[in-house]
């Protein structure tokens, strides 16, 4: 019986305290690209990362391949939505990815940073802009 009153008594106290996880906010989505044949290791495009932490990986040529550079990219995608008065909504979908900075270890650390979301109105329609930082392992096949 006392194991029943604690258990309720701790699932009622949990419903008013603050919670002392993360919020969806402080995640944000990996983007990482290869050029080249390579992979990275261990982490996916796409993977949810929390923002503020630092991250290790590393870029893992194919047998028969080398590593040249690490290369950070600006990554935006521009969704524009228009609804006309007859009807029909047209949704384009723009996404652009553009050249940083050069490194050249095969490894790196790097500071997970939160994506960055505008909206805009245009005439006719509304966009949805967002633009996030991501990473491109760049390989080059071994001269025999």
């Amino acid at each position: 019986m006392k194991k029943a009153l604690v258990l309720l008594i701790v699932m009622l106290m949990a419903r008013w305290l603050p919670a002392q996880g993360t919020n969806a906010a402080s995640w944000s989505p990996l983007l990482l690209y290869t050029n080249g044949d390579g992979h990275i290791s261990p982490y996916h495009c796409g993977q949810m990362l929390q923002c503020g932490q630092r991250y290790f990986m590393a870029a893992v040529p194919n047998r028969g391949g080398q590593f040249i550079s690490w290369e950070q990219v600006k990554v935006a995608v521009d969704v524009k939505t228009v609804i006309y008065p007859s009807g029909p909504m047209v949704i384009t979908t723009n996404r652009t990815v553009t050249p940083g900075k050069k490194f050249g270890k095969a490894w790196m650390s790097f500071g997970m940073e939160p994506e960055t979301v505008v909206l805009r109105d245009d005439h006719p329609g509304s966009s949805v802009i967002t633009e996030d930082k991501g990473w491109q392992a760049n390989f080059t096949a071994t001269k025999k």
